[in-house]
């Protein structure tokens, strides 16, 4: 019994610890930032292999290396299925990115990449 209660604690103790850390944000909810008129918000639907359905357009991460899985809010096949592409960063700690799809300018939405519009510092976060 004591040993379920002392590893309770210690897994709160680890994740609050985890939470009050240096982190980054991975943005794509504004694609206004872009000079090109043909992007748009993108989805966050994966981050570092673990799924995610709740259609965010943002998220918090662990600085370092992290892998997402973005959908462009435009970009879908003609049987209506999202495409998906992968976006590879090393996020510094204490960094917001914004990111957004930039489609190519012609009709067919399956033409897009990833692009970094901006990176600024998060005001709130501390390095230790």
């Amino acid at each position: 019994m004591k040993t379920k209660i002392l590893s309770a604690f210690l897994s709160c103790v680890v994740v609050t610890g985890c939470a009050s850390g240096p982190y980054a944000i991975i943005d794509g909810s504004r694609p206004s930032l872009s000079k090109n008129s043909n992007a748009h918000q993108v989805i966050i639907s994966g981050v570092n292999g673990k799924i995610h359905f709740d259609n965010r357009r943002w998220r918090k991460v662990e600085p370092g290396f992290n892998m997402f899985r973005v959908s462009s809010a435009k970009g879908r096949n003609t049987n209506g299925t999202e495409i998906s592409r992968n976006f590879l960063i090393t996020a510094q700690p204490c960094m917001r990115y914004y990111i957004a799809a930039e489609h190519e300018p012609e009709l067919d939405s399956k033409n897009w990449e990833i692009k970094i519009l901006k990176e600024e510092p998060i005001g709130e976060c501390v390095i230790e």
